[in-house]
């Protein structure tokens, strides 16, 4: 039986049934994961298992300090690139006493135009100066106002620390798509965060880079204000609120002590139990890049950092003490191993009362130097109103205020102004370093399956990196399927984006795809419906429930951790294909469907043995989804900054030539 780190081996009935529970639950996840989903966690599991096994071997100070430095350096990079910090324009909108403290509304720009609000709760039976404490929110639809974070801003306070607590975009006052009666457009600010992503991707960033960036000027209003200690800045959160103290704690060494909760555990775990969470949680290329959940901790120490746990969250435990018995050790070597801590408390996710006041113990030892056990008393908060900062309740109804979907259009329209128009080589060498594509795709082998119906037959194409691509070839003749052609050679025509799964194709359907699409292709010929991976029958096993963010996010997130993404995967796929086919059948031709468009412009740009390309209801540009909330794009849809390279209309043009 495998025992908990740092524990004594117990073995208690409890003990026993949360094994089974962990086990259990892990074999449901996957269950429900897509062949694409497991194809990709293998990679993944393999990297980040060689990762865990080069940090625990590190014996001596200078190879902790390396790595340290090394994975500090590689987070602000990948988080970035930074603005230039502007004028905070801050300014208190109003004051409100009770609980113990003093509150001031904040309101001030991260970047020009873009405002951020906060409440600064601040002691009032301790003189300044005082150490202050960024506290970013976790997924709260009323953000600042939510109780668990008025409950540890307010306990800060009590204990002699300023307390910041904002609204991160997409919560409280800081929707970034609401409707003309001010109401979200989005049901929830995870939706949000992932639409913002689409974005964000496109230009080259990413969500969290909007998050962390307000995190970094939150510490810069703290700095700005005489009642301050410098010296003395702290940053606490939960859930979401954990995952921003932890990409803010590893970027910014202003932050001398920090404590995350229910976020941080391996992404070992993470994988094999809830996935990769939305866009906002992920940073692009952190796996492929040799870098997991411990390394938020390892990139500042041997600075003081608590790991804030619950025994039931859906952030795996077993991860967490992992992640803690790495860091103990590279605290350890550097001589500083009680630097690091880790507070356990059997509940569920969320900032509960004991891991509020383990926080606020933490902070209050390193910033005051008070090991008092601090204890959090029954008191009152405050109402929503009470804590409002802006005159109508949401920023984006402030004169000129700028979304962060507006600051992504911004951004592609200066791309687009100066970007080169690219074609042949140029083009094809831009495609295959966005679509993180190797120079050359070998040809799939292909090979038979069963008979559907007369000239309706399954086929597989098996990939050079192992995966299994299904289709569905369909000989037909004068609009119908044909049952007698024997002929190898034929004009061969490949469909991506097809909206039904390869083998539920009926010889009804095939009619009625070569009505539509007359003009398009042969007379006669062959048609090949296919399954690009992560779809038909390498999508999910079971239907998920409809997502804004599209069937296959969690595909999409996990690649982009990897360093790849689903379109350049599915490019990939469509070109194996193609060459599998141009073996016997010298005219090829590819037609991409809806979204499948996306994926058959770039293999259409890539593979010379195309001879014919159409589309239908494709997406006409990326540019257009950068500033748009109700895009139709999802995260699957979309190439990290690409848009400093090509549009869709660009390998429209090209193709046109």
């Amino acid at each position: 039986m495998k025992t908990r780190f740092f524990r004594p081996l117990r073995i208690s009935l409890k003990a026993v049934v949360t094994v089974l529970i962990l086990i259990s639950s892990e074999a449901q996840a996957q269950d429900k994961e897509s062949r694409l989903y497991r194809h990709l966690q293998d990679q993944a599991i393999s990297r980040l298992e060689a990762r865990s096994a080069q940090r625990l071997s590190m014996k001596a100070a200078g190879d902790v300090e390396a790595k340290a430095k090394a994975a500090r350096e590689w987070i602000r990079e990948a988080l970035g690139p930074w603005p230039e910090k502007t004028p905070l324009n801050a300014k208190i909108t109003g004051t409100i006493e009770g609980a113990g403290v003093k509150v001031e509304k904040v309101l001030f720009e991260s970047r020009p135009g873009h405002h951020v609000t906060a409440a600064l709760y601040l002691p009032t039976d301790i003189p300044p100066p005082w150490p202050g404490v960024i506290v970013p929110c976790g997924h709260s639809a009323n953000g600042k106002a939510a109780e668990t974070y008025q409950r540890v801003s307010i306990l800060l306070a009590r204990s002699g620390m300023a307390a910041l607590c904002y609204d991160p975009i997409g919560q409280g006052e800081r929707l970034q798509a609401i409707r003309d009666d001010g109401k979200p457009v989005f049901a929830g600010s995870t939706a949000e965060h992932s639409k913002i992503g689409v974005g964000s991707v496109l230009v080259g960033l990413q969500t969290a880079h909007y998050r962390v960036w307000d995190g970094i000027r939150a510490l810069d209003y703290l700095e700005s204000r005489p009642d301050i200690l410098k010296d003395k800045l702290g940053c606490t959160g939960n859930s979401g609120g954990g995952t921003l103290t932890s990409f803010l704690m590893a970027v910014d060494d202003r932050i001398k002590v920090a404590a995350a909760s229910c976020y941080l555990t391996t992404y070992q775990r993470l994988l094999a139990t809830i996935g990769p969470q939305d866009t906002e949680q992920n940073i692009g290329g952190m796996i492929a890049a040799g870098y997991d959940h411990p390394d938020f901790v390892l990139a500042r120490a041997p600075a003081p950092t608590l790991m804030c746990v619950a025994t039931r969250d859906f952030f795996d435990i077993e991860g967490a003490w992992h992640n803690y018995r790495e860091n103990k050790k590279s605290y350890g070597t550097l001589g500083y191993g009680e630097r690091v801590d880790l507070f356990e408390f059997d509940d569920t996710h969320g900032f509960s009362l004991p891991r509020r006041q383990a926080a606020v113990r933490w902070l209050a030892r390193w910033l005051r130097s008070d090991d008092r056990p601090i204890t959090e008393p029954e008191f009152p908060i405050f109402t929503d109103a009470q804590l409002q900062v802006t005159e109508s309740g949401q920023v984006l109804q402030i004169a000129g205020e700028k979304s962060v979907f507006a600051l992504n259009a911004e951004i592609a329209a200066n791309m687009a102004a100066s970007r080169k128009k690219l074609a042949g080589s140029e083009l094809r060498k831009a495609i295959r370093k966005r679509l993180a594509m190797p120079p050359q795709v070998a040809a799939a082998q292909s090979r038979p399956g069963r008979t559907i119906a007369p000239g309706l037959n399954e086929s597989y194409y098996d990939t050079s990196d192992g995966f299994e691509i299904a289709g569905v070839s369909a000989l037909y003749r004068d609009g119908k399927l044909d049952g007698n052609s024997r002929s190898p050679q034929v004009p061969t025509t490949v469909i991506a984006g097809y909206p039904k799964p390869a083998r539920s194709i009926t010889a009804d359907d095939v009619s009625k795809f070569i009505e539509a699409n007359a003009g398009k292709i042969p007379a006669a010929g062959k048609l090949v419906f296919l399954d690009v991976r992560g779809t038909g029958s390498s999508g999910a096993p079971a239907p998920r429930p409809k997502d804004p963010n599209g069937p296959d996010w969690r595909e999409s997130e996990l690649a982009r951790l990897l360093g790849q993404n689903l379109v350049g995967l599915r490019t990939t796929d469509i070109v194996a294909v193609i060459g599998a086919e141009a073996r016997t059948n010298p005219d090829i031709g590819l037609i991409g469907a809806g979204k499948g468009g996306i994926w058959a412009l770039h293999a259409a740009a890539l593979a010379t043995e195309i001879s014919r390309f159409a589309e239908s209801d494709s997406p006409e540009s990326w540019f257009s989804a950068t500033g748009d909330p109700n895009t139709l794009l999802t995260p699957a849809d979309v190439v990290p900054g690409v848009l400093a390279d090509y549009d869709l209309e660009d390998l429209r043009r090209a193709l046109r030539k």
